[in-house]
């Protein structure tokens, strides 16, 4: 089986092209698989990176495998680890999703967990055959996209230093994997030009285009249908440039303020002059107060850690 790794600054982009991918016969995408870090980590720290029996039931224990909704007891995970490597039980794992899915023995594995490229050099020590695929997107847009969700920045200030620390990790992956691994893609190009777009990804990763990528249906999990509601729908282009009525003209004004020398970099536009106001010190306090509830109240009751 081999693996595509999707990561990026967007959880939209890195699901949606996931989906697309997915679509195709011979493919599988499966949900969002930070449990694959976490538990290497914990084994590491533990010292037992090469205990089986610890790296199954630690897989199985984690919060973000039991989303997938397999009914997977921890011994049966354990006889399936056997004697065998970390990567191994990983890919029992996505096997027995792919049979849930009515994808058995799938030839390609499609991972969208939006920080595979922060922990890409684990991935590729993991997976040295893998190919990754870099989400680059406006990070206005971004904002626009993550402010209103109930995790993550929740105003622009936040999410302008937010969006350059996800991208910087995409763009060391770029240096450090090289152009044969790692592929840069556009979500505003995958909306403008869907087929194009897609032709050119596939013939990247190895596997054949088929035009049902277009639609890219993919079941998401419930506790990320809000941010995903249009995942699966056809690519609007008018989806590019949302954040135009979404953001304020102050709103920019301070993303670009933080930020517009990397959109410069990736080829997007600032929309407003060089020089503009500071951010004020009420400005601050009032984007300070804002987190500190947002972190403090709204994630004490989701009971999510890693």
């Amino acid at each position: 089986m081999r693996p595509i790794f999707i990561g990026g600054c967007d959880r939209s982009g890195t699901t949606m092209l996931g989906a697309m991918l997915g679509a195709g016969s011979g493919n599988l995408c499966t949900p969002e698989s930070q449990f694959i870090v976490k538990v290497h980590e914990k084994a590491a720290l533990k010292g037992r990176g090469n205990d089986s029996a610890f790296l199954a039931r630690a897989l199985v224990d984690h919060w973000r495998f039991k989303i997938w909704g397999l009914d997977v007891a921890p011994e049966e995970a354990v006889s399936a680890a056997g004697k065998g490597s970390f990567r191994d039980l990983v890919e029992w794992v996505v096997g027995r999703y792919g049979e849930k899915a009515g994808r058995s023995a799938p030839e390609v594995w499609i991972d969208h967990t939006p920080w595979n490229l922060r922990y890409g050099l684990l991935l590729d020590k993991l997976f040295p055959e893998g190919k990754f695929i870099h989400i680059v997107r406006d990070g206005r847009g971004v904002a626009s996209s993550v402010i209103p969700l109930d995790w993550g920045p929740n105003n622009v200030r936040d999410a302008a230093h937010w969006w350059l620390e996800k991208l910087s990790y995409g763009l060391a992956a770029e240096s450090s994997l090289g152009t044969g691994r790692i592929l840069r893609v556009h979500y505003e190009k995958l909306l403008q030009d869907p087929e194009g777009e897609l032709q050119r990804i596939c013939a990247f990763a190895g596997i054949e285009y088929q035009p049902e990528m277009c639609r890219g249906e993919f079941n998401v999990p419930g506790y990320t249908a809000r941010q995903h509601r249009l995942v699966g729908k056809a690519p609007d282009k008018g989806r590019a440039e949302g954040w135009v009525d979404s953001l304020s003209g102050r709103e920019v004004e301070v993303f670009e303020m933080i930020a517009g020398q990397m959109l410069g970099y990736l080829g997007y536009r600032r929309r407003s002059p060089y020089l503009t106001e500071n951010i004020s010190s009420r400005e601050n306090r009032r984007f300070s107060l804002g987190h500190f509830f947002k972190k403090n109240l709204s994630r004490k009751f989701s009971g999510k850690k890693g």
